[in-house]
């Protein structure tokens, strides 16, 4: 996905966890705006940018998250390999506080509570990360390996077969 000139890019309101891999943010006010208003719940769960750009973008993320924020699952952000490009300012609350400064690349940045194995203690924690190990079979050069889902345009509709066609039933044993 690609933004460009937008007041706002993205502004994630609500979701379990999203993966966003490959973003270019573009000459926008806000890349992602994932703030809930004061004494609000927060809303969305977390969100995981991989190898993604912003460039010439006021603002990359504003998270409203913090220590205090319920529930704690909630507001999750990790960075792997994002380049925040001509972007003075990376992670920010919406009370203006640089939480990320801009204007690097980030290998591996996370912001959220962790918990203590065998209990349900939890602390909040923002800032750097060891980058996680790779595999070079996931790897293409410094990004996690993709593909584009084809599109096959080459073909006409008669070059496709249906199975059920040929006999398949589509009850999991034919």
């Amino acid at each position: 996905m690609a933004f460009f000139e937008c007041q706002t890019a993205i502004r994630q309101i609500w979701n379990w966890n999203w993966l966003y891999k490959s973003i270019s943010i573009n000459n926008c006010g806000i890349g992602i705006d994932m703030s809930v208003q004061p004494g609000q719940n927060e809303t969305v769960g977390g969100l995981t940018i991989l190898d993604s750009h912003f460039y010439n973008t006021r603002i990359g993320i504003i998270t409203s998250a913090n220590a205090q924020s319920m529930p704690p699952s909630a507001g999750q952000i990790l960075l792997d390999n994002v380049h925040f490009d001509k972007t003075p300012v990376a992670v920010q609350s919406p009370a203006g506080e640089i939480i990320l400064q801009g204007n690097q690349r980030i290998n591996s940045w996370g912001q959220g509570h962790v918990y203590t194995p065998s209990s349900r203690n939890y602390t909040f924690i923002r800032g750097l990360l060891p980058p996680p190990n790779k595999s070079a079979l996931l790897m293409e050069g410094s990004k996690f390996l993709e593909y584009s889902r084809p599109e096959y345009l080459e073909y006409s509709v008669n070059q496709f077969v249906t199975v059920k066609s040929l006999g398949a039933k589509g009850d999991g044993m034919t």
